[in-house]
Protein backbone atom coordinates (compact mmCIF):
# COMPACT_ATOMS: atom_id res chain seq x y z
CA UNK A 1 0.00 0.00 0.00
CA UNK A 2 1.26 3.62 -0.32
CA UNK A 3 2.34 5.58 2.24
CA UNK A 4 -0.84 7.70 3.73
CA UNK A 5 0.56 10.98 2.35
CA UNK A 6 1.17 9.48 -0.94
CA UNK A 7 -2.48 8.12 -0.89
CA UNK A 8 -4.05 11.69 0.98
CA UNK A 9 -2.20 13.81 -1.62
CA UNK A 10 -4.00 11.27 -4.43
CA UNK A 11 -7.06 11.35 -2.77
CA UNK A 12 -7.44 15.55 -2.82
CA UNK A 13 -6.35 15.40 -6.58
CA UNK A 14 -8.86 12.62 -7.60
CA UNK A 15 -11.40 14.78 -5.67
CA UNK A 16 -10.32 18.63 -7.51
CA UNK A 17 -10.33 17.42 -10.37
CA UNK A 18 -13.30 15.46 -10.35
CA UNK A 19 -15.10 18.95 -9.88
CA UNK A 20 -13.20 21.28 -11.94
CA UNK A 21 -14.69 20.59 -15.45
CA UNK A 22 -13.03 23.61 -17.36
CA UNK A 23 -11.09 23.75 -21.00
CA UNK A 24 -8.12 24.77 -19.71
CA UNK A 25 -7.76 21.99 -16.65
CA UNK A 26 -6.49 19.19 -17.36
CA UNK A 27 -9.51 16.67 -17.54
CA UNK A 28 -9.41 13.61 -15.01
CA UNK A 29 -11.10 10.50 -16.67
CA UNK A 30 -10.67 7.91 -14.48
CA UNK A 31 -8.58 6.53 -10.94
CA UNK A 32 -7.92 3.39 -9.31
CA UNK A 33 -6.54 2.60 -5.98
CA UNK A 34 -6.86 -1.05 -6.14
CA UNK A 35 -3.52 -2.75 -5.89
CA UNK A 36 0.03 -1.20 -4.53
CA UNK A 37 -0.19 1.71 -7.18
CA UNK A 38 -2.39 4.81 -7.39
CA UNK A 39 -3.22 5.31 -10.57
CA UNK A 40 -4.42 8.66 -12.34
CA UNK A 41 -5.93 8.45 -16.24
CA UNK A 42 -5.95 12.25 -17.59
CA UNK A 43 -6.69 13.31 -21.44
CA UNK A 44 -3.82 12.81 -23.29
CA UNK A 45 -1.96 16.43 -24.24
CA UNK A 46 0.25 16.08 -27.03
CA UNK A 47 2.26 18.64 -27.62
CA UNK A 48 4.13 18.29 -24.19
CA UNK A 49 4.53 20.75 -21.23
CA UNK A 50 5.08 24.77 -21.64
CA UNK A 51 8.11 24.36 -19.94
CA UNK A 52 9.32 21.32 -22.57
CA UNK A 53 7.95 23.91 -25.47
CA UNK A 54 10.04 26.73 -24.14
CA UNK A 55 13.07 24.60 -24.10
CA UNK A 56 12.49 23.06 -27.46
CA UNK A 57 13.03 19.81 -25.82
CA UNK A 58 12.64 17.15 -28.76
CA UNK A 59 10.19 15.03 -29.49
CA UNK A 60 8.35 18.30 -28.29
CA UNK A 61 8.87 20.78 -31.20
CA UNK A 62 11.49 22.34 -32.52
CA UNK A 63 10.51 25.79 -33.60
CA UNK A 64 10.00 28.33 -31.13
CA UNK A 65 6.59 29.81 -29.71
CA UNK A 66 5.30 33.45 -31.40
CA UNK A 67 4.63 36.07 -29.53
CA UNK A 68 1.27 35.79 -30.00
CA UNK A 69 1.53 32.04 -29.16
CA UNK A 70 2.63 33.00 -26.37
CA UNK A 71 -0.01 35.21 -25.22
CA UNK A 72 -2.32 32.64 -26.05
CA UNK A 73 -1.54 30.68 -23.89
CA UNK A 74 -1.16 32.64 -21.04
CA UNK A 75 -4.31 33.62 -21.54
CA UNK A 76 -5.55 29.99 -21.59
CA UNK A 77 -3.91 29.61 -18.18
CA UNK A 78 -5.47 32.50 -16.54
CA UNK A 79 -8.59 31.63 -17.88
CA UNK A 80 -7.77 28.36 -16.40
CA UNK A 81 -6.86 30.02 -12.72
CA UNK A 82 -9.91 32.30 -12.73
CA UNK A 83 -11.94 28.93 -13.00
CA UNK A 84 -10.27 27.24 -10.43
CA UNK A 85 -10.64 30.30 -7.90
CA UNK A 86 -13.89 30.60 -8.95
CA UNK A 87 -14.59 27.43 -7.79
CA UNK A 88 -12.81 27.68 -4.89
CA UNK A 89 -9.58 25.93 -5.63
CA UNK A 90 -6.29 26.97 -5.02
CA UNK A 91 -3.36 24.80 -7.26
CA UNK A 92 -0.53 26.48 -5.36
CA UNK A 93 1.89 25.53 -8.42
CA UNK A 94 1.66 26.81 -11.01
CA UNK A 95 4.69 26.50 -13.27
CA UNK A 96 5.85 25.76 -16.82
CA UNK A 97 6.14 22.46 -16.26
CA UNK A 98 2.96 22.23 -15.38
CA UNK A 99 1.12 23.45 -17.81
CA UNK A 100 0.40 21.06 -20.92
CA UNK A 101 -0.10 21.64 -24.32
CA UNK A 102 -2.90 19.88 -26.48
CA UNK A 103 -3.04 20.09 -29.91
CA UNK A 104 -6.18 21.33 -31.59
CA UNK A 105 -7.20 21.97 -34.99
CA UNK A 106 -6.04 21.43 -38.36
CA UNK A 107 -4.31 23.01 -41.29
CA UNK A 108 -4.64 26.62 -41.14
CA UNK A 109 -6.67 26.29 -37.69
CA UNK A 110 -3.95 24.00 -35.89
CA UNK A 111 -3.15 25.91 -32.73
CA UNK A 112 -2.45 25.14 -28.65
CA UNK A 113 -4.63 25.04 -26.11
CA UNK A 114 -3.12 25.25 -22.78
CA UNK A 115 -4.12 23.33 -19.79
CA UNK A 116 -3.32 23.27 -15.64
CA UNK A 117 -1.75 20.07 -14.89
CA UNK A 118 -0.71 17.74 -11.38
CA UNK A 119 -3.13 18.96 -8.61
CA UNK A 120 -1.12 17.22 -6.04
CA UNK A 121 -0.91 19.88 -3.60
CA UNK A 122 -4.10 21.72 -4.56
CA UNK A 123 -6.31 22.73 -1.62
CA UNK A 124 -9.75 23.87 -1.35
CA UNK A 125 -11.11 27.19 -0.21
CA UNK A 126 -14.14 27.07 1.60
CA UNK A 127 -15.67 30.02 3.27
CA UNK A 128 -15.85 28.31 6.49
CA UNK A 129 -13.89 26.47 8.85
CA UNK A 130 -13.29 22.49 9.03
CA UNK A 131 -14.67 20.08 5.85
CA UNK A 132 -12.09 17.95 4.18
CA UNK A 133 -9.64 17.73 7.05
CA UNK A 134 -8.49 21.26 6.23
CA UNK A 135 -8.48 24.78 7.86
CA UNK A 136 -10.40 27.58 5.96
CA UNK A 137 -11.28 30.96 7.03
CA UNK A 138 -14.00 32.99 5.47
CA UNK A 139 -11.08 35.50 4.16
CA UNK A 140 -10.96 32.25 1.65
CA UNK A 141 -7.65 31.19 2.59
CA UNK A 142 -5.83 28.20 3.80
CA UNK A 143 -3.17 27.56 6.13
CA UNK A 144 -0.78 24.53 6.30
CA UNK A 145 1.96 23.39 8.67
CA UNK A 146 3.99 21.97 5.17
CA UNK A 147 4.75 24.57 2.43
CA UNK A 148 4.05 22.50 -0.99
CA UNK A 149 5.08 23.76 -4.40
CA UNK A 150 8.06 24.86 -6.34
CA UNK A 151 10.29 27.08 -4.23
CA UNK A 152 11.18 29.08 -7.42
CA UNK A 153 8.09 30.19 -8.26
CA UNK A 154 6.73 30.16 -4.21
CA UNK A 155 5.16 34.11 -3.39
CA UNK A 156 7.16 35.53 -0.37
CA UNK A 157 3.88 35.61 1.70
CA UNK A 158 3.72 32.27 1.09
CA UNK A 159 6.79 31.32 2.48
CA UNK A 160 6.49 32.97 5.58
CA UNK A 161 3.21 32.34 6.91
CA UNK A 162 2.10 28.77 4.41
CA UNK A 163 -0.96 30.55 3.87
CA UNK A 164 -2.37 29.36 0.79
CA UNK A 165 -5.33 32.25 -1.14
CA UNK A 166 -5.46 32.80 -5.21
CA UNK A 167 -2.69 35.47 -4.98
CA UNK A 168 -0.04 32.72 -4.58
CA UNK A 169 -0.88 31.37 -7.94
CA UNK A 170 -1.05 34.77 -9.21
CA UNK A 171 2.53 35.25 -7.88
CA UNK A 172 3.47 31.94 -10.04
CA UNK A 173 1.46 32.97 -12.64
CA UNK A 174 3.14 36.42 -12.87
CA UNK A 175 6.36 34.48 -12.65
CA UNK A 176 5.47 31.93 -15.34
CA UNK A 177 4.32 34.71 -17.44
CA UNK A 178 8.07 37.03 -17.62
CA UNK A 179 9.50 33.09 -17.92
CA UNK A 180 6.82 32.46 -20.96
CA UNK A 181 7.58 36.07 -22.82
CA UNK A 182 11.57 36.36 -21.97
CA UNK A 183 12.57 32.69 -22.62
CA UNK A 184 13.64 32.37 -26.25
CA UNK A 185 14.85 28.52 -26.92
CA UNK A 186 16.74 27.88 -23.91
CA UNK A 187 16.38 26.03 -21.04
CA UNK A 188 13.74 27.17 -18.36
Amino acid sequence: QPPMSMHASWQTEVQLLSATGHTNVVPLLGSSSDGPHLCLVYDFCDGGSLEQRLARTPPHWSQPLTAAQRVILLSDVGRGLAHLHAIGVVHRDIKPSNILLQRVGVGAHAGLLARIGDFGVARTLESEAGGSGTMMSRSRTWTSAQVAGTVVYMAPEYLKTVTSAPKVDAFAFGLTLVVTLLIIGAGV
